[in-house]
């Protein structure tokens, strides 16, 4: 998602952004990702969005179609991600997570974090490779 279309307007500045992207994240990009496609344009391989319009009487309508997209992907779920069981603390270090600033943590400040948790040192690694996959 490109949050800044009110000041990158035009489609040649989309569509050049969406080329830099397929360069530097190439077959991850096509495996992960489907393009947004609007009427009469090539696929983008992001949406691109007016964040300056948000909570108006006429949001950006690209917002509309983005909210569908993820819908759509949440129905298919190939994966059964919104299926899986997961413990109850794992949300709860997720939510921690989801509030730091930082965007990385080394792995002693996560152990650390599982211990104030109370997460059980054995379900740290599948805990985060869970997290990796989402």
């Amino acid at each position: 998602v490109g949050t800044h279309k009110d000041q990158v307007k035009s489609s040649e500045e989309h569509q050049q952004i969406s080329d830099v992207l397929l360069e530097i994240l190439g077959d991850r990009l096509v495996e992960q990702v489907t393009p947004f496609a609007k009427e009469q344009e090539d696929g983008l391989w992001f949406y691109p969005i007016d964040n300056s319009l948000s909570g108006a009487q006429n949001p950006d309508p690209v917002v509309a179609e983005l909210r569908q997209a993820i819908e759509l992907v949440a129905k298919e779920d190939p994966e059964e991600y919104l299926e899986r069981p997961i413990p109850i603390r794992w949300r709860g270090i997720l939510d921690i997570l989801l509030k730091q600033e930082e965007s990385f943590l080394t792995m002693t400040e996560m152990k650390r974090m599982a211990a104030e948790q109370c997460l059980p040192a054995w379900q740290l690694m599948p805990m985060l490779e869970m997290f990796h996959e989402l």
